[in-house]
């Protein structure tokens, strides 16, 4: 099973076509709207599944009203990253450092590297069976990616920490054998590209160069058996699309095109998923029309994270207006439709995953009260009816 995380920072797509500080990086590359690319077949599922006002979750005040989440660990400076395994949940704030807590709840955290003090912008975190991969953006501690073990040391100064690249690494993925991720060519600088590395889990091989991006502009990435996928725009060319290139290296292969930045990439068996300009979309890894599966919400200010199960999606998404505490957890028929609010009154939520049981995401707290109210949340998953094609 892929263990993936985009980005740990929220906020991260405003739907009108801006690349702002994806997977890691700052706001220095483009600010201005990304030309969208020549026209080609839409296919809206709306023709499939009638669109309609968003709904409401059942939540503990009776119908209508949306559940109230949980709250499995506090995480004071949270910085938005966030990772599953079958036991644990896992993140970064500025308290515990690397840290997880038991997924059923109620349990210890635990610290398994320590970060340093300091304010941290973002973060990346992917688990495997036995390590952790991760990356802060902190004043303290350089942006580097790093291999922790999942056993705890013996104190929280003493990591068992492996440098795996000590560039500028963002959106983190990584499988059964190997890490993904992007290296920046020039430190955090966005716009004057970089390349799409491939380190493996065994032996001393050096990382190897997948793809080099010379474009500014960057999406996310994601992984399935045997194919890595990639969202970049170009804005001097005026394009933006999911290109698709083998785990081995090759050539790369254009998947579908982008309403501006593409962020938040995932995939199923047969479909690749995705946030930009017009919504929540997806097309099928083979290549073809893009199917918006839902505009983004009234609510939902900019998307901040986004995760899957077998038939929908999840997403998490900043409010509007002066208030902190709008932020909003919903979910989507992977057929398209309405979506369904699921939680809201989040303080700035990040990152978003799930289970069989469970829908977990970061808040990373309020930034009147520097962010000393972050946490972990978890709300129980809603039942839903098998997908179908």
């Amino acid at each position: 099973m892929v263990r993936a995380l985009r980005v740990g920072c929220a906020g991260l797509v405003g739907l009108v076509g801006l690349v702002l500080a994806a997977c890691g990086g700052p706001t220095s590359g483009p600010t201005e709207p990304t030309p969208k690319p020549p026209a080609e077949p839409v296919a809206r599922v709306d023709a499939e599944v009638p669109r309609a006002a968003p709904s409401v979750g059942p939540g503990a005040g009776g119908a209508g009203s949306p559940a109230q989440p949980g709250v499995l660990a506090g995480a004071p400076g949270n910085v938005g990253a966030l990772a599953l395994d079958d036991e644990w949940v896992y993140w970064i704030d500025g308290t515990h450092g690397l840290a997880r807590t038991a997924k059923r709840g109620g349990g210890a955290v635990a610290t398994l590297a320590s970060v340093g003090a300091g304010s941290a912008c973002c973060g990346l975190v992917a688990v495997d069976a036995a390590n952790v991969y991760w990356a802060i953006d902190a004043e303290a501690s350089p942006k580097a990616l790093r291999r922790t073990s999942k056993a705890p040391p013996a104190s929280a100064d003493r990591a068992a920490e492996v440098s795996v690249d000590p560039s500028s690494p963002a959106c983190l993925v990584a499988d059964a054998d190997a890490v993904y991720w992007l290296r920046l060519a020039h430190g955090n600088d966005w716009a004057r590209g970089g390349a799409i590395v491939r380190a493996a889990k065994r032996g001393d091989a050096a990382p190897k160069i997948l793809a080099s991006i010379a474009t500014p502009g960057f999406g996310c990435i994601t992984v399935d058996a045997s194919t890595l996928y990639l969202a970049a725009v170009d804005e001097r060319r005026g394009t933006a699309a999911i290109h698709a290139v083998a785990k081995t290296g090759g050539r790369e292969q254009t998947i579908a095109s982008l309403a501006g930045a593409g962020l938040f990439l995932h995939v199923d068996n047969d479909h690749v998923y995705w946030v930009d300009g017009d919504g929540l979309v997806r097309a099928r890894k083979t290549g073809g029309a893009r199917a918006i599966l839902t505009a983004m919400p009234g609510r939902c200010a900019s998307v901040a994270g986004m995760a899957l199960d077998d038939t929908q999606v999840y997403f998490s998404c900043e409010g509007f207006g002066p208030t902190e505490d709008g932020g909003t957890i919903w979910q989507v028929d992977k057929r398209g439709g309405a979506p369904t609010l699921l939680a809201e009154g989040q303080l700035h939520p990040a990152d978003i995953a799930v289970d069989h049981d469970f829908i977990y995401w970061s808040n990373r707290g309020s930034r009147s009260k520097a962010r000393a109210d972050g946490s972990v949340a978890r709300l129980a998953r809603p039942v839903a009816s098998p997908a179908r094609e």
